[in-house]
């Protein structure tokens, strides 16, 4: 499927996780306190209305905050389901929304996001996350999602104190964990009229520019590979981009490292989520893809 084409399923699967999660959390809301009611349906409304807002404004920030959301209605799914939302009507929901937050979470979503905000004539890439950053992200998310889901249900529970606690301790902690998260919506491969760059201010100290005329090839890198690895280390297949001459890479500082380092390198590694697109979108401006 093309990117516009995988957005719009974003958009409608997120429709439709309101949809399963209204009946899913409305059945399990039956018989319960009004209190507990209004704070549950509060906070649903206030996730999906601002994830939605994010899937229909396209851009690098809005990835950003639609990837953690999503996963949100994973967890209010369980919790319906336990909650007694029924089997039919909590395994819809839980299905409907792991769907979504994997179509959102992949590299054709967030290669339209990330051309949404795009300057001019270049093409925007993704690149993987690193793992050793991913995980501690993930990690973070986790508990911030689970202060966030208990402080809900123990203000629906109406016990205050412990509930504002942990609201709070949630709402503090959403925009650190935002920052970090949109570190890796920034983070792209670029093919423009030039060459190619190298946007990665996790990774590299400043952006790599690699002009045209500097460029020997770009391919899929092989295994026994010699070049500098520029993926953080990341997962999966890389590109390899070659030049004539060693340029100049400065690799951002890191708590090994609080200076950084440079090198001098005639070819190195980066890894786009769909490398084929960019391969394919360099070699539509002649750039040397073998």
């Amino acid at each position: 499927m093309s990117s516009r084409a995988v957005v719009w399923l974003s958009r409608a699967l997120w429709l439709l996780v309101g949809v399963t999660g209204w009946f899913a959390i409305g059945h399990a809301l039956d018989g319960r306190a009004g209190v507990a009611a209004v704070v549950v349906q509060v906070a649903t409304f206030a996730v999906f209305g601002i994830a939605l807002v994010g899937l229909v404004v396209p851009s690098s920030v809005s990835i950003t905050v639609a990837r953690m959301a999503a996963p949100l209605a994973v967890v209010a799914a369980v919790v319906a389901l336990v909650a007694g939302a029924g089997a039919a009507r909590g395994v819809a929901f839980l299905a409907v929304a792991a769907v979504n937050t994997l179509v959102i979470g992949g590299g054709e979503v967030g290669e339209a996001f990330a051309q949404a905000s795009a300057y001019g004539d270049e093409d925007r890439y993704p690149l993987r996350p690193p793992i050793a950053y991913l995980v501690p992200v993930v990690v973070s998310w986790t508990l911030w999602a689970a202060a966030l889901t208990a402080g809900v249900l123990l203000l629906a529970s109406q016990r205050w104190p412990l509930g504002v606690v942990l609201t709070g301790i949630a709402a503090a902690a959403a925009r650190p964990l935002a920052t970090r998260c949109h570190r890796l919506s920034r983070r792209w491969l670029v093919v423009v009229p030039a060459g190619v760059v190298i946007h990665d201010h996790l990774v590299l100290a400043e952006t790599l520019l690699v002009q045209r005329n500097q460029l020997a090839r770009l391919g899929l890198a092989l295994a026994d590979t010699q070049a500098a690895d520029l993926t953080g280390p990341a997962a999966g297949h890389a590109i390899d981009i070659g030049v004539d001459e060693s340029v100049k890479v400065a690799f951002a500082a890191t708590r090994s490292d609080a200076v950084g380092r440079a090198i001098h390198a005639r070819s190195f590694l980066v890894a786009p989520t769909r490398p084929g697109r960019a391969l394919a979108a360099a070699k539509a401006r002649n750039l040397p893809v073998t």
